[in-house]
């Protein structure tokens, strides 16, 4: 059934089994099979994944766990194995790495810095833009929390108080806060979302944090202007009605 062919082909040897796998995977079986073959101490299980072409020419995916038997004197007497068709698993691992890899393209172009948190608050993932606040490499986030990065002890209470209430209630959270960075002192924008898994259980929180900086000085500066004018300056609404 996952090769087409018929059972007696394969026994008899008249399709050797060397011809039904892949050639682009036929070296690499081969070799692990005979470095095996070759250990007497070897009577493991030798495990790997490898492309077979069936009798119509379709091209499927096996997870082999072959067991090597031998007599008294250490000479193998047959090989014994268990092959599973994982086709079906193969094509959903490639739409979900294609799908991760048209995440990250989409995260990375933004200029917010993302980040993904579980429970603990450490960090699962965190945007390459991040090099632009802290002198830190994204993979050194990977697996620590802030306060193993040496973060001060006021932003990591802040950063576990936001994640920690995400889990809890279960819902979007969102605030500023500054933080003295590469290029000084930053003020974000801090949104904290839950993510869930397909009971709807609250698994990671995934954080945005926007720059906004240049907004606050903006608004600031504009504030400045008004406050220290010389200049009188009124705001009328004049109602055009029937009086």
């Amino acid at each position: 059934h996952v090769f087409g062919y018929d059972k007696a082909d394969i026994l008899s040897g008249r399709v050797p089994y060397s011809d039904i796998i892949h050639p682009d995977d036929l070296s690499r079986v081969a070799g692990e099979v005979s470095a095996a073959s070759g250990n007497l101490d070897r009577t493991d299980f030798t495990h790997q994944p490898y492309r077979i072409i069936t009798k119509d020419g379709d091209i499927r995916w096996l997870d082999d766990w072959t067991a090597i038997r031998r007599d008294v004197t250490g000479a193998i007497t047959h090989y014994q194995g268990i092959v599973m068709d994982i086709t079906d698993r193969k094509a959903m691992e490639e739409k979900i790495r294609q799908s991760e890899e048209t995440y990250r393209a989409l995260v990375e172009g933004l200029p917010d810095v993302v980040m993904r948190f579980d429970r603990e608050g450490r960090h699962l993932y965190v945007s390459g833009n991040v090099r632009n606040v802290v002198d830190i490499e994204p993979e050194a986030f990977i697996g620590k929390t802030h306060r193993e990065l040496g973060f001060p002890d006021d932003k990591c209470r802040f950063w576990e108080s936001a994640i920690e209430r995400v889990f809890v209630d279960d819902a979007l959270f969102e605030t500023e806060f500054a933080v003295e960075g590469k290029n000084g002192p930053t003020l974000f924008n801090f949104r904290v979302i839950p993510e869930h898994n397909e009971l709807g259980a609250v698994i990671s929180a995934l954080t945005v944090s926007i720059d906004i900086t240049a907004h606050r000085r903006a608004e600031k500066n504009y504030e400045t202007l008004f406050n220290e004018m010389l200049n009188g300056f009124a705001l009328h609404e004049i109602i055009c009605d029937s009086a």
